[in-house]
């Protein structure tokens, strides 16, 4: 990605909301799905080691919309497309 592009993500967070906020729900959903379901903080340090700035995420009960901004520097870079792909799923 260029600097400064925007990146878009949804997926799962566990949180306050949700019927992912229950810690047996959460388990089983990893376990018989193979679902990755994020902590916001966790969710946040992804992006900035995949070169993404201004992280502003917006939770809805077990769902989260993440919007970030591609910072300056090495776009192209392998680890941050891994990383970027594991966010995505």
């Amino acid at each position: 990605m260029k600097p400064g592009a925007p990146l878009a993500v949804t997926t799962f967070v566990a949180g306050s909301g949700g019927i992912l906020r229950f810690r047996r729900v959460r388990e089983r959903v990893r376990v018989k799905r193979q679902l990755h379901v994020f902590k916001l903080p966790e969710l946040e340090d992804c992006l900035v080691q995949a070169g993404f700035d201004n992280f502003a995420p917006r939770v809805f009960g077990s769902f989260v919309v993440v919007r970030a901004v591609r910072r300056d520097g090495n776009p192209g870079s392998a680890v941050s497309e891994r990383i970027v792909v594991k966010v995505a799923l």
